[in-house]
């Protein structure tokens, strides 16, 4: 049986949309054994089995961005570290990946050291984020671009860097539409002829079964992400402040300090197994992503059957307001006064998220997507 390596600096934990991309990948597909490479972390070992037919394998320095830092001085104070930890495992996992005898190689992301770029923006230079060169690897590559860093941030080294990552492969999987348009128009661009797929995310159905939505005494909104600013956490915040009476708020991540309002709970950060749980326990989610496209919570959350009230940033199908889900402008306001409707409207909720779940079952189901992944691996394996 042939052997792909998946190359995702954060698998462990899984935790994370690219990291949960990746291990549905490898639990779903048969064909082919996997050895997933990623970064080590302080008391995992170098190497475990995943599953049957998958095996992980880390590569030290210990990746010490993956752990959580409660001291701010330390945090700055570990940066030269961190950074110097970062040159030396990418430039190990480089050297095994020239050696191995892999099939293929299916990268993920562009983020693979973010502490390289992060100087580089100091500097305002491409220095340092030139060493993640991937092109003297000569096994065969594809790269899935799950995002992109130029969307939210306009210093042009950004764009430097992901038009240095496209440069370096021929095959490229797109799963938004409006990175697909970025891939191409580049690649028309500079006259190259790549081989650009737009192969949305997509959700075990059976694992994010559907749930019918038990009304309760009030409205219980979820909100699953990091907290960060790409996340839209500016307008969670003024949702916690604003919240209404009849709404409860559960977020997955750690308590934040000055938030002290009853009805909103924090749950840290969930492990991928407790995802579709969480997502049930709700009415419906809050996903303010403030990147256009759609994300792998939002599919999920439509996949159980609980509508998603994303914000309005370009393309987000297959969310349609009042139809699949809500769509709203980034305005607190605009917010209250839908969460007023819906709970006044709590039936319209279950409309929604039927809509919803049919949408995932016929687009967006491991059976219609990942049968797409395979052919790409087949047609470059061969």
């Amino acid at each position: 049986m042939k052997t792909i390596a998946q190359y995702n600096p954060r698998f462990s934990p899984c935790i994370g949309g690219g990291e949960t991309y990746v291990s549905n990948l490898v639990l779903n597909i048969k064909k082919y054994n996997f050895n997933i490479i990623t970064n080590s972390l302080p008391y995992s070992p170098l190497e475990e089995n995943f599953s049957e037919n998958t095996l992980v394998k880390r590569f030290l320095p210990y990746d010490r961005n993956l752990l959580p830092f409660n001291n701010f001085i330390i945090s700055k104070l570990s940066f030269p570290y961190r950074f110097c930890s970062d040159i030396l495992r990418l430039q190990r996992k480089n050297e095994y990946l020239k050696k191995s005898t892999y099939d293929l190689i299916h990268f993920h992301g562009i983020g693979f050291c973010n502490n390289l770029l992060r100087v580089d923006t100091w500097i305002n230079s491409m220095i340092f984020s030139k060493f993640i060169d991937f092109s003297e690897i000569n096994t065969p590559k594809v790269i899935t671009i799950h995002n992109l860093f130029s969307s939210l941030n306009n210093n042009p080294i950004f764009e430097k860097y992901e038009l240095n990552m496209i440069d370096q492969f021929e095959s490229i999987i797109c799963v938004d539409k409006n990175i697909e348009i970025y891939v191409k128009n580049y690649s028309c661009l500079m006259n190259k002829d790549k081989k650009i797929h737009f192969i949305p995310n997509s959700v075990d159905i059976n694992k994010f079964s559907f749930s019918e939505l038990e009304l309760k005494d009030k409205l219980v909104i979820g909100f699953v992400g990091r907290f960060e600013y790409s996340r839209g956490i500016d307008i969670l915040k003024l949702l916690i402040e604003n919240l209404p009476n009849f709404c409860e708020l559960h977020i997955t991540c750690n308590q934040i300090l000055g938030v002290n309002n009853p009805n909103v709970y924090f749950h840290g950060i969930l492990p991928e197994n407790d995802i579709p749980s969480f997502i049930k326990s709700m009415d419906i989610i809050f996903n303010p992503v403030l990147v256009e496209g759609i994300s792998r919570i939002t599919l999920e959350a439509m996949s159980c059957g609980r509508p998603v009230i994303m914000i309005d940033k370009g393309d987000r199908y297959p969310v349609f307001n009042g139809k699949t889900g809500y769509i709203i402008k980034e305005n607190i306001d605009e917010l209250l006064f839908l969460l007023e409707y819906l709970y006044d409207n709590e039936n319209k909720l279950k409309e929604i998220g039927y809509n919803a779940r049919q949408t995932v079952e016929r687009e967006f189901s491991n059976e219609v997507i990942i049968p797409k992944i395979i052919r790409i691996y087949d047609e470059l394996i061969e």
